[in-house]
């Protein structure tokens, strides 16, 4: 008899579950535990506050205005932006008149320069502004 031979390790056998089934648990056994709503607790559910069509309308006519007006300050930055002063030439100027018809004309290039900074920081802050102004709720 050789001694060296290993042995595999002796394995308890369940004698009511020889082939090493798992037990599955009888349906006796479980419980479970079933929510039913009352009656009460579903109206409060469906009285969730919906805002009358109109409020909802007058909220709508709210962002498209707010819309229309950050798509004109869009529109201007971007003409703003696309403008530039050629130094050398002496035909840049600029001319502001007010609704009465009296104006003026600039052909410092500099001060224009200047004023097209401040045009376009000012645009830029009314932006943030208007795109603060947009709130969804009712």
């Amino acid at each position: 008899m050789d001694k060296n031979k290993k042995v595999a390790p002796v394995t308890k056998v369940d004698v009511a579950n020889p082939i090493g089934e798992t037990k599955k648990p009888e349906l006796s056994n479980v419980m479970i535990s079933a929510s039913i709503e009352k009656p009460q607790e579903i109206q409060e559910a469906k009285k969730v506050d919906v805002p009358t069509i109109e409020k909802r309308i007058q909220k709508l006519k709210e962002l498209n205005q707010l819309q229309e007006k950050r798509e004109k300050v869009i529109t201007s930055l971007k003409n703003v932006e696309n403008f530039s002063i050629d130094t050398t030439s002496e035909d840049c100027y600029l001319k502001l008149n007010d609704g009465n018809g009296v104006g003026f004309k600039i052909s410092n290039t500099e001060v224009i320069d200047e004023l097209v900074i401040g045009i376009k920081s000012r645009l830029k802050l009314e932006l943030e502004k208007i795109e603060a102004q947009f709130n969804f709720a009712i």
